[in-house]
């Protein structure tokens, strides 16, 4: 599956959504909709539980998880949690989705202060209200910028204020540099699964 998108100015957003067929070697167009917004300009895809794949939308004026089921070619939205702070605000709230194990995490953080606390959320399933757990949080830590990832059982990968990628070792407490170093917002970590979903965007004259 792809979807491909191009900005339509005060129109909104355009999607062509085209579905891959292994048997036949070819793309068909899907007759369905897109019934949300996806946020492309923090553009991310996951695989939910083998066969659905999720990505970051607005509906309106709220945040979901859109997915699609490519075993019955359905797309649903799934509300963020409802006691969440809001973006932004004196805090600098901010919050990124990303993979864990084969479910999806919501890590919740404030960008303004020095010492960051990150409250982790799972998802439990898709298309349901208050689908969300709130497990663990994890801080306060110095000398971070933002959350990444996760890595094995226990490890948070993180972006520190130098742009240098760290392990944070919840067990121990204790950080690793990896020794890699990134240019801000462009480093990003990657869970890599093979799939044939992809997401690209585009313009109009």
């Amino acid at each position: 599956m792809q979807i491909l998108f191009c900005s339509l100015n005060k129109f909104g957003v355009a999607y062509h959504v085209e579905i891959y067929n292994l048997t036949t070697d070819s793309w068909r167009k899907y007759g369905g909709i897109v019934p949300a917004n996806i946020m492309y300009f923090n553009i991310w895809s996951m695989v939910y539980r083998t066969e659905t794949f999720c990505w970051w939308a607005k509906d309106g004026d709220h945040e979901i998880i859109l997915s699609f089921n490519v075993a019955n070619e359905e797309f649903l939205k799934t509300p963020l949690p409802s006691d969440i702070e809001d973006l932004g605000g004196v805090h600098g709230i901010a919050r990124v989705t990303v993979p864990m194990n084969e479910s999806i995490a919501l890590i919740v953080y404030p960008q303004k202060h020095v010492e960051k606390f990150f409250d982790i959320w799972v998802l439990n399933g898709l298309g349901v209200e208050e689908s969300w757990t709130r497990t663990s949080k994890i801080g306060p830590l110095s000398g971070v910028e933002r959350p990444l990832g996760f890595w094995k059982k226990g490890e948070f990968i993180l972006e520190n204020s130098s742009g240098e990628l760290v392990l944070y070792d919840c067990c121990t407490l204790r950080f690793k540099n990896l020794g890699l170093q990134g240019k801000r917002d462009r480093l990003e970590v990657l869970v890599y699964k093979e799939s044939l979903v992809s997401l690209a965007n585009g313009s109009e004259s």
